[in-house]
């Protein structure tokens, strides 16, 4: 199999250590991607697994995607234990992969582990500019849970530290209101 998005084969030969030729934690990266790209979940999976066997370093990149390709495949609840083992193991999580993992519960109806990991996100005191795929994630998991005034806490909050909502992210919100006012009718 090959990715149209990557020249890298994603076969089993990724993983395969031949005589001095250990892929990278960037080869594992990029490969976990293509097939991402390309809707091969179990491919990914398999990667991810791979990773986990091999004792590689793990970077936040390589999280994230890992994480991604689990919640991609559905296995949530293994994607929520890896996330564990790796802050045990010392990485905290990236808000990337904290939102991920808000968008995998909020698909899976899980809306009190998604509010639990958007209180968390709204913590982490290093965010990034701009970074509406988290918000957008915190906002309708607050809005699943039924939690308006958590909704307007966290644009107030991405203000209060810089980070001006767009207009996808207030969009993000009408709906929300608008689901919720439906549901009080």
């Amino acid at each position: 199999l090959k990715s149209k998005h990557s020249p890298l084969p994603l076969d089993s030969s990724i993983g395969s250590k031949k005589k001095n030729q250990i892929p990278s934690t960037d080869c594992y990266s990029y490969a976990i991607v293509a097939c991402l790209k390309e809707r091969k979940f179990e491919e990914a999976v398999s990667l991810v697994h791979e990773v986990q066997d091999g004792g590689f370093e793990i970077d936040h990149f390589l999280a994230f995607s890992m994480v991604r390709a689990l919640v991609s495949a559905g296995y949530l609840e293994e994607a929520l234990e890896y996330r564990e083992k790796l802050e045990k193991n010392g990485l905290k999580p990236s808000l990337k992969l904290i939102a991920v993992l808000i968008n995998g519960c909020i698909y899976r109806k899980m809306n009190e582990k998604a509010v639990e990991l958007s209180r968390e996100a709204s913590k982490i005191k290093n965010f990034v500019r701009n970074d509406e795929w988290t918000l957008k994630s915190v906002i309708n998991a607050y809005g699943q849970a039924g939690m308006w005034d958590e909704v307007v806490s966290a644009l107030e909050m991405y203000r209060k530290r810089g980070i001006y909502p767009s207009l996808e992210s207030y969009k993000t919100a009408l709906k929300v209101a608008e689901r919720l006012n439906k549901e009080d009718e």
